[in-house]
């Protein structure tokens, strides 16, 4: 990806994260992008801003360890000023995208009205209607690239993702200019064809598949295993401690056991373990 690119992500929070797929745009080394996902994100954008250089601006409404705690390299990188982080809500980013998969300039979004979301976020801005009346509209958003998790998808690029987040991930994908999807299983064509209208994404907005088994890890991927609690609480020590100290030697050292010194997918599933993988296809979110 070229510097300034601006990088749409799938899933929310710690759920449906294509990890797997933003490691590797860490060992690719990736700079000054913009990232944009959807309601939330968590331990996979603040790996990304961890790193230092490759995330400069976020539009994201909340990145947030949820229970954990606030999240600890975004926080810190904002308070020294080193990312932009700008103020959006839901409702206009999905504006954005739903005008971006509609091929059209803008979507109006009159429940923001009022409200000073109208003043700091930078995706609004007004336009005057026939009547003299003023409307909010979100600029369609477009992304360079576009990184999704899937339950399942075929090498044509069909996929079905389980969750919340299905039908916003189908905007994504619509609006994007490029659609990388990672998934936890490979299969037939046949079996989209068996139920055409359960298809999340069809291929024809996809770029390129990556059977990526527990590609999402350590966040859940939906019906197939659940976040691995154990793994982001540990992260998120290391790393608020990090930030107190403003030492950043634990987080390179984190960053070189579970990014650089995992040459292959199958590296980085041979460090975490096939007792703990097995346990969070089990539902044990403490598996460690």
């Amino acid at each position: 990806m070229a510097a300034g690119s601006l990088l749409a992500v799938g899933g929310v929070l710690h759920d449906n994260k294509p990890v797997a797929l933003e490691r590797a745009l860490l060992r690719a080394g990736c700079t000054n992008m913009k990232y944009i996902g959807l309601s939330g994100s968590g331990y996979d954008l603040d790996l990304l801003i961890a790193r230092g250089g490759v995330i400069s601006e976020i539009f994201v409404p909340v990145v947030t360890f949820d229970d954990i705690g606030f999240a600890p390299a975004y926080r810190w990188a904002v308070e020294e000023q080193i990312i932009t982080a700008h103020m959006v809500d839901v409702a206009t980013v999905m504006a954005g995208y739903f005008a971006g998969a509609s091929g059209v300039p803008f979507h109006p979004v009159t429940a923001i009205r009022g409200s000073d979301v109208t003043r700091h976020n930078p995706l609004v801005s007004e336009v005057t209607w026939r009547d003299g009346e003023r409307i909010p509209v979100v600029a369609a958003i477009t992304p360079d690239v576009a990184l999704i998790h899937a339950q399942e998808a075929d090498r044509r690029g069909n996929a079905m993702i389980y969750g919340s987040t299905a039908e916003a991930e189908r905007l994504i994908a619509r609006s994007a200019r490029r659609v990388i999807i990672s998934c936890d299983r490979l299969v037939p064509t046949s079996h989209f064809e068996k139920d055409p209208m359960a298809t999340t994404i069809p291929g024809m907005y996809v770029n390129a598949v990556c059977h990526l088994p527990f590609g999402a890890h350590p966040t859940g991927s939906p019906a197939e295993y659940g976040p691995d609690v154990a793994f982001l609480r540990g992260y998120w020590k290391m790393v608020e401690s990090a930030r107190r100290a403003k030492d950043r030697a634990p987080i390179m050292k984190h960053l070189d056991k579970f990014v650089d010194g995992c040459r292959t997918h199958d590296d980085y599933l041979a460090l975490i373990g096939g007792d703990t993988i097995a346990r969070l296809c089990m539902g044990d979110e403490n598996a460690r």
